[in-house]
């Protein structure tokens, strides 16, 4: 019983060796899907049906692509931005205005 208390005291002025986690931290990020996974632009293609993918992914993926869809003429090169492939799209009116098209990015 003694050498019971004396190691609670113990544990208690020496602290339990764990870094304490401020309350505001924020979680760490997801895992991303393999499916959109990259490091860099060239990591990323388009797919007509699947949108901004991973070219590892789409090499065996074997998916059954449409006519038109995420690869259409205004579709631009996808990016790499914080690891994931993420879809872009060219205004008709101006082709140099690029902007993020959110719905061909990470399609389910």
């Amino acid at each position: 019983m003694e050498v019971s208390r004396f190691a609670l005291v113990l544990v208690a002025a020496c602290g339990s060796g764990a870094a304490p986690v401020p309350s505001n931290a924020a979680p760490p990020p997801a895992p991303i899907d393999a499916k959109w996974r990259c490091d860099q632009d060239a990591d990323c293609l388009n797919s007509c049906a699947q949108g901004a993918v991973s070219t590892a992914w789409y090499a065996g993926a074997h998916v059954a692509e449409c006519e038109d869809g995420c690869a259409n003429v205004l579709a631009a090169a996808p990016r790499c931005i914080d690891h994931a492939c993420v879809a872009f799209v060219r205004s008709p009116q101006d082709p140099k205005q690029i902007t993020r098209a959110d719905d061909c990015t990470h399609k389910p």
